[in-house]
């Protein structure tokens, strides 16, 4: 079978061929600008989370944020929020509560979480001070168990707890994490660097790619 073209024709289909390229071409650019925008981290904090245990199954968090770059209505750097309005202070609390919330959810799943708020902003960094009962569901016991007299009685006879957190870290993060243990808590092993009578760890998730570490103590 034989095929002619015409000049017609040919000029018809290098104009197709041209239509077609262009497509191609803003087609590409089209995906490469989404693809940048979903990549892009919109928040930057600093952040130190200072872990005490009161008792074996109670612990009184302080969380210290530096916010770098949070976005709300707009985006604001270290600079902007340092000098915001009263109503754009309250908008980044809310944001930073939220981003806490979803990172102490997964960190302490099926535990209690008790007096956490919006983080209050001390003219530098915004602050948060908050409990968590580490309950007999957290531990994987059966929900009859009193945890607080188990943990303790096991203790009490010289025997070692091992405590394993998922710490977390938003993208656009950098987390420190320092435990701070009781007297009778041993430490024969942990994979965090030892710190005085503390243990640390470090998750940073600054471009998003790194956004929880299992830490043993």
């Amino acid at each position: 079978m034989f095929c002619f073209l015409t000049d017609v024709g040919v000029m018809h289909f290098g104009r197709i061929t041209s239509l077609l390229l262009i497509i191609l071409m803003l087609s590409s650019f089209i995906m490469t600008d989404i693809s940048t925008a979903e990549d892009t981290i919109e928040n930057l904090v600093v952040a130190e989370f200072h872990i005490a245990f009161v008792t074996s199954t109670s612990l009184n968090l302080e969380i210290i944020m530096d916010a770098q770059k949070l976005t709300t209505d707009a985006t604001y750097n270290a600079d902007g929020i340092k000098s915001a309005s009263e109503l754009n202070l309250g908008a980044f609390s809310l944001l930073l509560y939220q981003m806490l919330d979803r990172q102490l959810s997964e960190i302490f799943k099926n535990a209690d979480i008790v007096n956490f708020t919006m983080p209050i902003f001390d003219g530098d960094k915004f602050i948060e001070k908050l409990n968590v009962e580490l309950t007999s569901s957290y531990f994987g016991m059966n929900t009859s168990v009193n945890a607080n007299n188990f943990i303790n009685g096991v203790l009490d006879m010289d025997a070692v707890i091992a405590y394993n957190f998922n710490f977390q870290a938003e993208p656009g993060w950098n987390n420190t994490y320092t435990i701070t243990l009781l007297s009778s808590m041993n430490r024969p092993y942990t994979n965090g660097k030892i710190v005085g009578n503390g243990v640390q760890w470090k998750v940073e998730n600054e471009n998003g790619d790194k956004s929880n570490i299992s830490a043993d103590k």
